[in-house]
């Protein structure tokens, strides 16, 4: 198949049906107006073969894994996916690669209310690029940089099932049933928390999603709110899916450093805090404050605490250029 041919079978869709959407799919570019009284987001995520997935990994489980990843960008900011464009490269135009992946693709796209409107086709090593685009109610998008000294740290959900996944699926990692059914589901279709997001802009002071691992993602709130943290290692969310199944040591490394779990870590007042819980609007955990000064104490049911000599405690996520 030839460039267009292949963009016209599996991606092109009337995306003009739909809410806000000029022109779609066909032309030099989109079009798309944004509801009076919103602020556009915007932000893209690349996925490469052999770094950001398994080589050989299934072409539904592709596209589920990418756009769920950059989804959880939209998530952070408290925002609404409302668009996607996608650039793939391919090493080949594999017609029943491509129908997996699309199908894939457009289920996940409409579970949530997004639209594709454009991209690219080139061929070369396999990887994906895709831009989301998100609307908010003016003024009222999250960011890393609101955290106020004495905020409460909390987490959506649990955490380190991302490496844990990875560390199932590379296979240095030996786990029981139904750890290895759960891990999967989590690796391959994380969910973005899309819907905390939208409810933690009337509480949140600020939130990020955590793609790098608790310490380096709260670690840029940090920096960017010019605070400290200190955190109750012990309060950290654990799955009983696998917690059992793994020593204590490398499971708290797997929830601090691993990165890969797209749950949200958010600071709030004392106040707020006390309110999102009297509603019961999401399911959160609380695992610190906010202080002055700069850089993460880690502390275990009230005495500090140390990760191995050969990890850094100011781990700020994987670098691919390191």
């Amino acid at each position: 198949m030839r460039e267009f041919e292949l963009i016209d079978r599996f991606f092109f869709q009337e995306t003009q049906k739909e809410k806000n959407v000029v022109l779609g799919i066909g032309d030099d570019c989109a079009v798309m107006t944004v509801p009076q009284g919103h602020d556009l987001t915007v932000s893209t995520d690349s996925m490469v073969e052999g770094v950001h997935f398994p080589r050989g990994m299934a072409a539904d489980k592709i596209a589920s894994r990418a756009l769920c990843a950059a989804l959880s960008d939209i998530a952070a900011m408290g925002a609404e996916p409302r668009w996607i464009t996608l650039a793939l490269t391919l090493p080949e135009a594999d017609k029943n690669w491509l129908a997996a992946f699309s199908e894939s693709l457009h289920h996940h796209l409409k579970r949530f209310n997004c639209a594709l409107v454009g991209g690219d086709t080139t061929r070369g090593s396999l990887n994906l690029g895709i831009q989301v685009m998100g609307i908010v109610p003016k003024g009222t998008q999250l960011t890393r940089a609101g955290a106020k000294i004495g905020d409460v740290i909390c987490v959506t959900q649990t955490l380190g099932d991302g490496a844990a996944a990875l560390a199932l699926l590379e296979q240095r990692e030996v786990l029981r049933q139904p750890a290895q059914d759960y891990l999967e589901r989590r690796f391959y279709a994380p969910e973005p928390q899309l819907k905390a997001g939208v409810i933690l802009r009337r509480y949140a002071n600020s939130a990020i999603d955590i793609s790098d691992g608790l310490l380096a993602d709260l670690g840029h709130i940090c920096d960017s709110s010019n605070v400290g943290a200190s955190l109750d290692v012990e309060k950290i969310p654990i799955s009983s899916a696998w917690r059992e199944q793994v020593a204590d040591e490398k499971a708290l490394q797997w929830a601090l450093l691993g990165g890969d779990d797209y749950q949200l870590c958010f600071t709030l007042s004392v106040e707020q805090l006390a309110l999102l819980r009297e509603n019961n609007e999401i399911a959160l955990t609380e695992i610190g404050n906010i202080r002055a000064g700069s850089g993460i104490n880690l502390n275990f049911e009230g005495r500090p605490f140390s990760l191995p000599q050969n990890i850094d405690k100011q781990h700020r996520g994987y670098q691919h250029f390191d």
